[in-house]
């Protein structure tokens, strides 16, 4: 869990340098846009951030930074349960709703449909929405 912050920040740091593009944090919806954008050419994607040992690191990264703005615009917080990845929880009057930042990375990667990651993003922001009706009920 500690490392997710640094990832997210490795993520913005690799679309700046190596891909020209500048994700803000704090600006959700253009950063959903920018990181959709982005899987247009996922070779281009993968090689960013591609290590010697691993060419699909880019999934930590980018999952990271698709988490932190759940995290910070959609009221989703990071859980971690032992021997799997990071995951994401929001609170509901009767339960809760988790979602998958990392696994949606990879099925984006491996054929998801221009602006699914936008609508990802959307959507758990109207969950959040939906989460002060839902109480009120």
């Amino acid at each position: 869990m500690a490392e997710i912050e640094a990832l997210a920040n490795e993520c913005v740091d690799v679309f700046q340098r190596k891909l020209n593009v500048r994700l803000d944090l704090n600006d959700c919806d253009d950063t959903a846009q920018k990181l959709d954008d982005a899987f247009r050419d996922i070779f281009k994607l993968k090689g960013a951030f591609a290590q010697d040992d691993f060419y699909w690191h880019f999934v930590k990264p980018v999952g990271a930074c698709l988490g932190e703005l759940l995290r910070r615009h959609a009221a989703h917080e990071w859980i971690k349960q032992p021997d799997e990845a990071p995951t994401m929880r929001i609170s509901l009057k009767d339960g809760f709703s988790d979602v998958f930042p990392f696994e949606k990375v990879i099925n984006h990667a491996m054929g998801g449909d221009p602006s699914d990651l936008v609508a990802y993003v959307a959507f758990a922001q109207a969950i959040r929405g939906m989460e002060g009706d839902l109480a009120s009920s």
